[in-house]
């Protein structure tokens, strides 16, 4: 904790010491705030680690609220905020959960990130591979108005009229 807390103060010295003509550097540290920032939220025991876990019931349920009342009465911009609100939220918390895994040395995620991405790699190619059945192998030129094809296609398409 006290290691975490050194480094975000070094960040900080850093990101307001540099001169406004490095921009990049300040950015840099700003960077690395964030993440000290996710390592004292991941970090078990932390005062911060309850606080966040507070606020992430409290973020779900008025993001839940949101998009049922996006469902019942709003239009499809809300939906489609409410849903990304909601995805958003569930992808840092995501993040918050594998970065303690890893600071309490837990590494069963690891396999399932792996499993996941396997997966994820094997349904875009099963998707792909289908659309190439359906379709052919014009699918992979485009729409007929997009101009010349890749090189590497140049057999495949058909030269735009």
């Amino acid at each position: 904790s006290r290691a975490v807390t050194i480094t975000g103060r070094i960040l900080e010295g850093v990101s307001r010491a540099v001169p406004s003509t490095t921009p990049l550097v300040r950015w840099v540290a700003r960077l690395g705030l964030v993440m000290q920032g996710a390592v004292v939220v991941a970090t078990p025991g932390a005062i911060w680690h309850r606080v966040w876990s507070h606020l992430m019931i409290l973020i779900y349920g008025f993001e839940l609220l949101l998009l049922g009342a996006a469902l019942l009465f709003g239009g499809a911009d809300t939906r489609s905020t409410a849903v990304a609100a909601l995805v958003a939220t569930v992808a840092i918390h995501l993040a918050k959960l594998v970065l303690g895994d890893f600071i309490r040395g837990r590494r069963a995620w690891q396999r399932g990130l792996l499993v996941a991405a396997v997966l994820a790699v094997l349904a875009a190619a099963g998707v792909g591979a289908m659309a190439l059945w359906q379709w052919g192998p014009g699918v992979l030129c485009g729409p007929p108005d997009s101009g010349e094809p890749p090189a590497a296609l140049a057999a495949l398409c058909p030269a735009p009229d």
